[in-house]
């Protein structure tokens, strides 16, 4: 089994749960049992049933030593053959304890500034190859697997040639809590929107702001501007859309997929370093972090990608860098490496002067 251990909540937002969702989808391919850890049972939906053949809700987070001799424990009481987190709490005591349980784990990471334990490092943002890792990185056999080439998106957005074929605005701030960013957008939007236009709210059913939001549509935005909420096929909104503005997390590399010109606004920390390396790619406008960021901003970007084709064009040339294919790439790696549990896991005499750490390309 390939054990997740995962953080999904109203303040964290589903962007964990939702690459783990992916990557279990790319290892399923490969006939590998799935087990996930950490979310409560309010965050599953219909396809994780099938998708994950157990579920166990952690509750908040205990500490490194006790969270790390759980997780140890469920491995070997589900005879798990690899482990991967997705989870950014978890401290270097958590990590050195399950690097010392010897089973080998996938360990998701967005900063490249704290101390990490995993055998397979991945961070898929743009700017990742810059970040100072080999001064983190604390197991020698350890190995990168950086930028968009591993990106987990969805299914539906896997390989597609994606055509744009709608006029309207795509406004999401993911899964979790929007804190009035999805609102304050809208609001800035709507006065400078042509005729034909229309914004769509994509939310998440745990953001608590969507009994608000919907109340505002309903007597500020109706005709104007449409509000999904966890809607079963997410690919038909981004097509229906000629740009997005979003929070600068997972959700920017589907955009890309479908080339679809970005305005970014984050919302948390974990996501302004990739946001600005969108930015710096040319690939979106980062406008700052919420509430820094003004209406007057949010207008004059959405002008800008009005207004001018040849930077929209410039934007999607950019924007080419992710395939859709980063779930299949690691699920392959997981598959292989799984397969070795049996043999003691070894790590590689290293040089400090020479050290050298594997970033992967595309399979």
């Amino acid at each position: 089994m390939i054990l997740f251990f995962c953080t999904a909540s109203s303040t964290h937002g589903m962007g964990h749960l939702m690459r783990c969702r992916s990557l279990a989808m790319g290892c399923k391919e490969r006939a590998l049992s799935c087990g996930m850890i950490g979310p409560s049972l309010s965050w599953q939906n219909k396809n994780d049933r099938d998708l994950f053949d157990i579920w166990i809700a952690r509750s908040s987070w205990r500490g490194d030593r006790e969270e790390a001799d759980s997780l140890c424990a469920l491995a070997v009481q589900y005879g798990a053959s690899f482990l991967v987190i997705d989870d950014y709490t978890p401290g270097e005591e958590f990590q050195k304890i399950v690097h010392n349980f010897s089973l080998p784990w996938l360990q998701f990471d967005y900063s490249g500034n704290v101390s990490l334990w995993g055998d397979y490092i991945v961070n898929a943002s743009l700017g990742a190859h810059d970040l100072p890792y080999r001064a983190v990185i604390q197991n020698p056999a350890a190995k990168l697997f950086l930028g968009p080439d591993f990106a987990l998106l969805r299914p539906e957005f896997r390989c597609t040639d994606v055509q744009k074929k709608g006029q309207n605005i795509l406004v999401s701030f993911g899964g979790g809590d929007d804190r009035g960013a999805v609102l304050f957008v809208v609001q800035a939007l709507l006065p400078v929107l042509s005729g034909e236009e229309q914004i769509y709210i994509l939310s998440g059913a745990q953001n608590p702001r969507n009994t608000e939001i919907q109340r505002w549509i309903s007597h500020n935005g109706r005709g104007r501007v449409e509000f999904f909420c966890n809607p079963p096929y997410v690919a038909n909104l981004f097509t229906a859309c000629r740009m997005a503005v979003l929070a600068g997390g997972t959700t920017t590399y589907e955009a890309a997929c479908c080339k679809l010109p970005m305005i970014l606004v984050s919302i948390a920390e974990n996501q302004v370093r990739q946001a600005r390396a969108w930015h710096n790619s040319g690939g979106a406008r980062y406008l700052g972090s919420f509430p820094n960021v003004t209406k007057e901003a949010v207008q004059n970007a959405y002008m800008q990608l009005s207004q001018s084709s040849s930077y929209v064009d410039r934007i999607c040339s950019a924007l080419s860098c992710v395939d859709g294919g980063g779930a299949q790439r690691l699920a392959k790696i997981i598959d292989e490496r799984s397969h070795d549990v049996h043999k003691p896991l070894t790590s590689r005499r290293v040089d400090n002067r020479t050290t050298s750490y594997a970033s992967h390309d595309r399979a």
